[in-house]
């Protein structure tokens, strides 16, 4: 593993293969589980979907953890039903939420309603007053794409606002299927420590673009990169 400070409070680790990465990545989510219930009754993770996670989500859910005491939830996730083959939620029920995390409680996105934009106004009102998140597990497309905060998108300039006081947006990608719902920047932003987890070298060539620049409307995982506020540490594998 080698490791690189950065500006903004960043570290950057770079590992020689995926599952060094996906070690060294549940033992970080672990400690951090660790310290908030040091501090606090409840602890609180965000993760994020797709297939990079996989191997994440086996070796935490071993991990030996007061899970009964954790809340777990999605940055995003597509306006479907969770039992549908594209549901985030589905993926972590199904690779996450078992061993060892089978006894956290997780926190859906998705209601009832037929549209993520009439579902987010309820998801506002029910999603629990978390303050800060332990950790937030955050992954980015290759369009500079984080959680469903795409650009070129109608929602974007709302889902980007930090003085917006909404936790959660409705999204249509352009270039994706289905309708999603997003946490907002300011929602992301109140975590404890934000982990970003790539893999592959065409993500971290979109990567250094995105370090290089500022427009957060052009990649918006500048958001997190270009802030100081919160620890951010950057998982990377070849």
């Amino acid at each position: 593993m080698e490791e690189a400070g950065m500006a903004n409070n960043i570290h950057f680790k770079e590992y020689k293969c995926t599952q060094e990465l996906d070690i060294a990545l549940a033992e970080r989510i672990a400690d951090l589980l660790k310290c908030s219930l040091q501090q606090d009754s409840e602890a609180s993770l965000v993760l994020s979907g797709g297939g990079t996670p996989l191997g994440l989500f086996e070796r935490l859910s071993n991990k030996s953890l007061p899970w009964e005491n954790t809340l777990v939830t999605l940055a995003d996730d597509r306006w479907v039903d969770s039992s549908h083959q594209d549901s985030n939620e589905r993926l972590v029920r199904e690779r996450f939420l078992i061993n060892q995390a089978q006894a956290a409680s997780f926190i859906s996105l998705k209601n009832s309603f037929l549209s993520a934009s009439e579902g987010v106004l309820k998801l506002e009102e029910e999603f629990p007053p978390i303050k800060l998140f332990s950790a937030t597990v955050l992954g980015m497309g290759g369009d500079g794409h984080t959680a469903s905060l795409f650009p070129g998108t109608e929602s974007l300039d709302l889902g980007l606002d930090l003085d917006s006081s909404r936790n959660f947006i409705s999204s249509i990608p352009n270039d994706a299927p289905h309708e999603r719902v997003s946490m907002t920047a300011p929602r992301l932003l109140a975590s404890k420590e934000i982990l970003i987890h790539i893999v592959g070298r065409e993500k971290k060539e979109v990567l250094d673009r995105a370090l290089s620049g500022k427009d957060i409307h052009d990649l918006p995982i500048r958001l997190v990169l270009n802030q100081s506020k919160v620890p951010v540490t950057i998982f990377w594998s070849p």
